[in-house]
């Protein structure tokens, strides 16, 4: 039996070496480290598609030995004379059928949230299914939050008809599979895309890979707090620092650079802080150290879906100081400040008791700390993830005639 070909469309892919589509965001992560790392076996493969090229030929490499991630050539539209105008449509007819060949090769696709180019791929691909794998849906209502900061727009989709109607007619089709990494994003999801309601949404935890033999209660947790994530606006890495300023007796540690022009300027007061450790961008053992030590991982992002970061910290016993609160999981796990808009220096005092309340308490702190632990490894356990993605993507495929030849 041939393989079930996957096609997995996604904007980034945490790798360095790819000019302009590296991405260190969670989907280049979710996308580079679980789904092509773990998906494929004797009956899956899996490739990436990154887009469009800026060249009119396909582009493709092979990382880590064996997941291929392709660029696809793109469509020109020349001003010049009849000749070359002529030229021109002999070509891009050529990439179209190159395009059509080329995707329909694969058995099933697997949207990271929604692509600016996922609906004109699917002109190409008249029959194969859609799974969306719903991430970040940020409807109108989180719009209005992320506009209070500047330069929070990262091309992240905005509400838009044209995408509602992509997926009213795959659903028509009934060619759209919709799973989601948290049951507060179904909601979100519904808003953003006009899904029905009856429509079926699975849960699919996005998963942590975890050290099971580490023992929390043999770790030294030392009274201080990291900081995970890109040093960018719509993650407010100012309030954090703001808060470091103002609880000089606990160190702060911050992984992840600044891929603005004005966040560096706005951070540079705060960096000769004697409490402020500014560790650039760490995947190693140097965060898994910080995340085993630190009593505290603090997130002022001015908006976050379910971060993996989130996952991570809780995985090692380290609680969540956040004024974002997805599915609970800070309440449970750490301390909410509540909604915080705009820049949000003003209100670091709110942060500053949260950390405060469970630094303060640490009877409580251990108790939170082994159940956040146990919450990862029963809810976002490596192994069930992959169990159920694969049955996702088989069950998806599962009416092709092809797969029964």
């Amino acid at each position: 039996m041939a393989k079930i070909r996957v096609g997995l469309i996604v904007c980034e892919f945490f790798d360095d070496t790819l000019k302009n589509r590296s991405g260190f965001g969670g989907y280049g992560m979710l996308a580079r480290h679980y789904i092509a790392e773990h998906l494929p076996n004797a009956d899956i493969e899996v490739e990436t598609i990154l887009g469009f090229n800026n060249e009119p030929a396909f582009h493709d490499v092979v990382l880590d030995g064996n997941k291929k991630v392709t660029l696809l050539p793109a469509l020109r539209t020349i001003r010049g004379n009849r000749l070359a105008r002529w030229l021109n449509r002999c070509r891009n007819f050529s990439i179209r059928r190159n395009l059509e060949l080329y995707l329909n090769g694969f058995d099933v696709f697997i949207g990271i949230e929604t692509m600016p180019y996922t609906p004109s791929l699917f002109r190409y691909i008249p029959r194969r299914k859609l799974i969306l794998y719903v991430q970040d849906p940020r409807p109108q209502a989180d719009w209005d939050e992320l506009d209070t900061v500047f330069n929070t727009d990262d091309g992240s989709p905005r509400p838009d008809s044209s995408v509602c109607d992509f997926y009213r007619g795959l659903i028509r089709d009934g060619r759209l599979v919709v799973i989601s990494q948290g049951v507060d994003l179904i909601q979100k999801a519904r808003d953003l895309y006009h899904l029905p309601t009856d429509l079926p949404v699975s849960m699919a935890g996005n998963p942590v890979v975890v050290d099971e033999k580490f023992d929390l209660r043999s770790q030294l947790k030392e009274n201080a707090v990291v900081w995970l994530g890109r040093l960018d606006p719509v993650k407010r890495p100012w309030l954090a620092l703001e808060v470091a300023k103002r609880m000089p007796d606990v160190q702060f540690y911050f992984l992840g650079v600044a891929h603005d022009e004005a966040s560096p300027y706005i951070i540079y007061p705060y960096q000769q802080l004697p409490n402020v450790h500014l560790l650039g961008h760490q995947s190693g053992s140097v965060k898994w150290d910080l995340l085993k030590r630190c009593k505290l991982l603090i997130n002022p992002s001015i908006h976050e879906a379910i971060p993996v970061s989130f996952l991570e910290a809780m995985a090692y016993g380290t609680l969540i100081v956040s004024c974002q609160n997805p599915d609970s999981i800070v309440e449970r796990f750490g301390a909410y400040t509540g909604r915080i808009l705009g820049d949000g220096r003003n209100q670091a005092d709110l942060f500053v008791k949260a950390i405060k309340s469970i630094l303060d308490d640490e009877s409580r702190r251990q108790r939170l700390a082994n159940e956040a632990r146990a919450y990862v490894l029963d809810h976002h356990h490596l192994g069930n993830w992959i169990r159920l993605m694969r049955n996702v993507i088989r069950e998806s495929t599962a009416a092709d005639s092809r797969r029964s030849k």
